[in-house]
């Protein structure tokens, strides 16, 4: 927990400290960044500058996860891993599911950052509140994802390390209530890999 604590602090302090008197939608170039706000993501460029262009456009991943980046660098949907639902930030995303129910998930504030020197790309993507029917049970509760990794040079390969971090409950009768357990609780460490996709 204290290394999540750590974590998000820093990102946090990325992604807002630097930026926070910039108006909505609009961009500032503060302490040598670039920061954009809008459509419930910031947007950071550090060393100033914009969003580049070979970054603009689909990246997906093995296991489900996709990005879709739009020219300033907003985020115009996901697809998470959780359930394959895609996801805008801040609008509720319902996916019907077996047996005639739904599944409802809320997205909270996400963040992209990147460092033009090191070809760094940083994003987190915050589910805020998950409802997951499961035949007579649901799985509730929120998840953080954090990616961090470089660019390859041919601007096609996306290395990132995830590091997850999760409050999931099951509700079932035979177990009510019951918490699911992380792997690590300081946060489930993995390498994943994105590919730009050619449009």
């Amino acid at each position: 927990m204290r290394k999540f604590l750590i974590l998000v602090s820093g990102v946090l302090f990325v992604f807002s400290a630097v930026g926070c008197s910039a108006p909505t939608g609009q961009k500032a170039a503060v302490s040598n960044k670039t920061v954009l706000k809008a459509k419930g993501i910031q947007v950071t460029i550090d060393e100033g500058g914009q969003f580049p262009e070979f970054l603009v456009g689909r990246w997906v991943q093995g296991d489900g996860w996709e990005f879709n980046f739009e020219p300033n660098g907003i985020l115009s949907y996901i697809r998470h891993t959780l359930g394959g639902v895609e996801m805008k930030p801040y609008y509720i995303a319902r996916v019907p599911v077996v047996g005639d129910k739904e599944a409802v998930f809320k997205p909270g504030g996400w963040f992209v950052d990147y460092t033009p020197s090191t070809r760094i790309l940083t994003v987190q993507i915050t589910v805020e509140d998950f409802n997951f029917p499961m035949g007579e049970g649901t799985l509730t509760g929120s998840s953080v994802d954090i990616f961090t990794g470089p660019v390859s040079k041919d601007s096609t390969i996306w290395q990132a390390t995830l590091t997850h971090f999760q409050d999931y409950t099951v509700h079932t009768k035979e177990l009510p209530n019951t918490k699911l357990p992380m792997r690590d609780p300081e946060g489930d460490v993995s390498e994943v890999i994105f590919e730009k996709v050619k449009e």
